[in-house]
């Protein structure tokens, strides 16, 4: 013979604990395993409930560690992926008048007379770049050194 527990809760006035105490449940000791489907009785897994996620804990970390796997690597090649670096990109020819605070002091006919004459200033102690323009090679100071670049190639 089985014995059936059931949880009675008992208030504080009653007994002064509050407490939740096992009892003996006569009723449900007679003859209930002969009731399939109930709680307790031999057919106990046919309840009537369905598979909780619980049944496939085992699958959740290796199939979160995947997903977390595949969102880095879609992340990274996102982030390393060709032509689509705004830094790295090609220099784009515009105006002359494009370059912000340089001015052009010369307009050499190839970019190896523009870099003989950025040499020039430059062992004159002359801040020089050779800029590609829509117009061909310019060679251009900050506006401060204008005119003396100016005079040194004039000189030149």
């Amino acid at each position: 013979m089985r014995v059936t527990l059931r949880a009675e809760r008992r208030t504080h006035w009653e007994n002064g604990s509050g407490v939740s105490h096992l009892v003996r449940d006569p009723e449900r000791e007679a003859g209930d395993e002969d009731r399939p489907g109930e709680a307790g009785g031999p057919n106990e897994a046919q309840d009537g409930h369905v598979a909780s996620w619980e049944s496939y804990s085992y699958l959740w970390g290796p199939g979160m560690a995947m997903l977390v796997v595949g969102v880095l690597a879609l992340l990274l090649r996102w982030a390393f992926r060709r032509g689509g670096s705004l830094v790295a990109r090609a220099p784009r020819p515009g105006p002359p008048s494009d370059y912000g605070l340089l001015v052009s002091v010369a307009t050499p006919g190839s970019y190896v007379e523009a870099e003989l004459l950025r040499s020039t200033l430059a062992a004159a102690g002359l801040k020089a770049t050779v800029a590609t323009t829509t117009d061909g090679p310019r060679l251009m100071v900050f506006a401060g050194d204008e005119q003396r670049a100016r005079s040194l190639l004039a000189h030149r």
